[in-house]
């Protein structure tokens, strides 16, 4: 009979061999798995920034009344000409004019974006977009 067991397990040469293969692997699946990260980041930041205009028809048509969603940095002003700093959300009850005036209500306020990302309109008033209660801006 034999009385000499067997050992089974790994070697540290073998162990070294598999760490660099992973490591390796790991270094060629990063790049692709960043991307990634970022796209789905995008792709967040565009659906949250779709539903809140989604809320501003719906509040617009509730409230028979314009609301207007605008660039802010403060959440109580329409400040700044780039919405990657925030945005606000308000009805207009008083003037009509666009601007936040005393006594309309602020509706929903927005915080900046990550670091990193930027939000920026083209049209010449880009920095606020009025939703009118028949559902047009």
């Amino acid at each position: 009979m034999d009385t000499k067991k067997s050992k089974k397990g790994f070697t540290l040469v073998e162990l070294v061999i598999t760490l660099v293969l992973v490591a390796i692997l790991a270094a060629l699946a990063g790049p692709p798995f960043q991307e990634l990260i970022r796209r789905n980041q995008i792709r967040s930041i565009t659906d949250d920034f779709m539903a809140v205009f989604n809320t501003g028809r719906s509040e617009a048509i509730k409230r028979n009344r314009q609301v207007v969603i605008c660039a802010s940095t403060d959440g109580a002003n329409c400040d700044v000409a780039n919405w990657d700093s925030g945005w606000m959300m308000f009805a207009e009850t008083v003037t009509n004019n666009g601007d936040i005036d005393a006594g309309e209500p602020i509706i929903q306020v927005g915080l900046a974006l990550p670091v990193g990302y930027t939000l920026r309109g083209t049209a010449p008033n880009a920095s606020s977009v009025v939703l009118n209660p028949d559902a047009s801006t």
